[in-house]
């Protein structure tokens, strides 16, 4: 992580990856929703905004093979153009599972599909109880084995793969899984990035001084275990003058200002600096979420390893969720300035080059639904 840390102005990469607490938690029943009678514009059409729809039920098996390798000629191509610094940047491979019974090796991207990825594995090591247990089948169960971990290298015969996804997109679906209504407040790491991101980015905390802004910010997240019910003694609301109670939670608008300005995490680092596509080490198939059901399964099925598909169990998504209403990306997005915009799609420029999004329409489409509908605050719950 160091040159990651490096390139990124020296901040903190801080890491979750013993994090067992279940993320089934989000979508309709947590996220801001529009007063009644609310009426938004939404440009149409509008990104995919679920880890559930699919595009591709009939994608035959050449079709998917003649994209995955028009997926890996566009890396390819683009590795080549970047200067050395830059590509070296996306040289390197954080972190590599071996599924060696498969012979298949997989770099994770977090938030682009690792817990299916997981799921579909996980009846070739472990057995059902265990697999179906959501709050431990997770990378963590499978990093305490070291047959099943490697480190940057991977044996000859072993098919290497990623599941990639729309950056904004995984952004979102970071904030809202690990952010948005502080689910893992109990969680010394999630605490520690609350609080940094919170007491740099809220801008009336400068009116405080900082031990009185300490004191407020630990105020209202120690409130906020009570309401996630994460423990059973009682603490005091928060005053109602309290900075940090409304909410009592980092704003999409602030958590993005934390990633620019350098809090970093695996599940909102660029993918192509957490699993190098331009490094020795090359990847034979680079799947997209968006289409992830029926890549997968060509994949295994192109490998001698359709088994492992038959085997898996949906009933058993860890991160499954709901379909979200089609205008809610725009909704949170709208809360950024159109400067911050521009510089998350720099700061993906290249998860969005190599993996074929076009970012720069999708921004395009966000400052035209904050045009369209300049009237429009997004509402965070307070209390729940």
């Amino acid at each position: 992580s160091s040159g990651i840390n490096a390139e990124y102005g020296g901040e903190d990469l801080l890491t979750a990856n013993d994090d067992k607490i279940s993320e089934t938690i989000i979508d309709h029943l947590l996220e801001p929703r529009p007063t009644e009678g609310e009426d938004v514009w939404v440009p149409e059409p509008s990104p995919d905004p679920t880890t559930t729809t699919r595009h591709c039920q009939n994608k035959t098996s050449a079709e998917f093979q003649s994209e995955n390798a028009r997926r890996l000629g566009t890396i390819s191509r683009t590795c080549g153009s970047v200067d050395s610094k830059t590509r070296e940047s996306m040289s390197r491979i954080t972190e590599l599972f071996d599924f060696e019974k498969s012979h298949v090796t997989w770099c994770p991207v977090y938030k682009a599909g690792s817990t299916n990825v997981i799921q579909h594995f996980c009846r070739e090591y472990y057995p059902d109880a265990t697999c179906g247990d959501n709050t431990r089948v997770h990378a963590g169960l499978f990093r305490k084995k070291e047959y099943a971990r490697t480190s940057t290298t991977v044996g000859a015969q072993s098919t290497v793969f990623t599941v990639v996804r729309d950056p904004l997109q995984r952004l979102l679906s970071a904030y809202k899984s690990k952010i948005l209504r502080v689910p893992h407040v109990d969680n010394v790491y999630y605490k520690k990035l609350y609080s940094k991101v919170m007491s740099n980015h809220r801008f009336q905390y400068r009116l405080l001084g900082e031990k009185e802004s300490a004191r407020a910010l630990d105020e209202a997240l120690s409130y906020t275990l009570v309401l996630n019910k994460k423990t059973s003694w009682k603490t005091m609301k928060p005053r109602p003058d309290n900075i940090y109670d409304k909410p009592p939670y980092p704003t999409f608008q602030e958590f993005v200002a934390g990633f620019l300005t350098g809090v970093l995490n695996e599940h909102w680092l660029p993918a192509t600096r957490y699993c190098g596509p331009c490094g020795t080490l090359k990847f034979d198939y680079v799947l997209k979420m968006e289409e992830y059901d029926c890549e997968f399964s060509h994949m295994m099925s192109l490998t001698n390893n359709s088994h492992v598909t038959q085997s898996y169990d949906k009933s058993n998504w860890v991160n499954r969720s709901p379909a979200s209403d089609s205008s809610q990306f725009y909704r949170f997005y709208s809360t950024l300035t159109l400067e911050q915009i521009d510089n998350l799609v720099e700061r993906y420029k290249y998860d969005c080059d190599m993996y074929e999004y076009d970012c720069a329409e999708t921004a395009r489409k966000i400052k035209l639904f904050k045009a369209m509908n300049p009237n429009y605050k997004l509402e965070y719950e307070n209390r729940w």
